[in-house]
């Protein structure tokens, strides 16, 4: 089998982007939030465990600790017992307290809206710092977590999809490097609330319609099925000096010269 040119690569990336972008439409983050500050602690909380089971405890953290000023003075130990069922509870509670001291501290009790501010805090990694500036402040980001390592690797959409150990960052690089930003377009860091519809093959997804249960074998299927008739603008922007290719960001209107839907 001939080994996939760069540029042909790119052009089935966008093709298989488009239509993850109609298969599932409208994805949000998952976690609840009122503020940049409950998303920053709610993000944090959520390694190693799920979104839902971060919305269970999250009510009871934030009314019993509404501000940084308040968390930061919090009894480790209260903490503890309200995070408890969330896992890693201990280390958790240690992050979140102390990261609420420094935004007290450091940043007079606002979260800042900067990368490079973000992971100086606690607990907070490239990819929290991607959900903080994407939910909360607009800011077009690309967070890497399980599932978009998960469906990037199984898709072959970067070169170390065969690495069992592969490099967040690296990855997160080497595909936003594929899909220009948009400064005009929504900003939702949408693609990996995609990547968490996507289960793995044979598994569902409690909650999710019948349309978006899709094992990896059936996503194949369905792009192998619907590239030609549903994405013929696929970097033709690109190819032709037009507007530009299909935006990673997914539009509702596709940002390429035919100006077709990107979305159903």
């Amino acid at each position: 089998m001939p080994r996939e040119s760069k540029r042909a690569r790119l052009r089935r990336m966008h093709d298989e982007y488009a239509i993850l972008c109609r298969v599932i439409p409208e994805p949000a983050c998952a976690l609840d939030f009122d503020s940049p500050f409950q998303l920053l602690v709610a993000t944090v909380l959520s390694a190693q465990t799920t979104d839902k089971r971060v919305n269970t405890v999250t009510p009871a953290l934030f009314a019993a600790y509404p501000t940084p000023v308040a968390l930061a003075a919090a009894d480790p130990q209260r903490v503890e017992d309200i995070i408890r069922p969330i896992g890693f509870y201990h280390a958790k509670t240690c992050n979140i307290i102390a990261l609420s001291a420094q935004l007290e501290s450091r940043f007079a009790g606002q979260v800042p809206d900067t990368m490079e501010e973000l992971v100086t805090l606690p607990g907070v990694g490239r990819k929290t710092a991607n959900v903080v500036l994407g939910n909360a402040f607009g800011v077009p980001g690309f967070p890497v977590d399980t599932h978009v390592i998960r469906v990037t690797g199984r898709l072959r959409w970067r070169d170390d999809w065969n690495d069992p150990t592969p490099d967040p960052v690296r990855i997160e690089r080497e595909i936003t490097a594929c899909f220009p930003r948009r400064v005009d377009g929504p900003v939702a860091p949408a693609d990996p609330a995609r990547a968490r519809h996507l289960p793995r093959a044979q598994t569902r997804l409690r909650g999710v319609p019948p349309e978006r249960h899709l094992s990896f074998r059936s996503l194949t299927a369905v792009i192998q099925t619907q590239r030609l008739h549903s994405v013929p603008c696929v970097l033709r922007g690109t190819m032709h000096g037009s507007v530009g290719p299909c935006s990673w960001r997914s539009p509702p209107r596709c940002a390429c010269c035919c100006g077709r839907a990107g979305r159903s």
